[in-house]
């Protein structure tokens, strides 16, 4: 009966030093990872669109026009 205690008490120090490792890695994937994301959310480029756009087709020189 006192081997079975010992194993398990030796067992369950395996599981938290696992857990631990496990916490571990987790945090620095999110480190390595998630903060560079975060950070770089508002350095998006600035593309410039204008407001309004000239779309007249009839334009002279091009040939299309229909009227002369």
């Amino acid at each position: 009966m006192a081997d079975n205690e010992s194993n398990a008490s030796s067992n369950s120090g395996m599981g938290i030093l696992i857990g631990a490792l496990l916490v571990i890695v987790i945090i620095l994937l999110i480190v390595i990872y998630g903060l560079p994301r975060l950070t770089n959310i508002d350095n998006s480029p600035d593309i410039g669109v204008p407001e309004e756009v000239d779309v007249n087709i009839n334009q002279p020189g091009t040939g299309n026009n229909q009227g002369e």
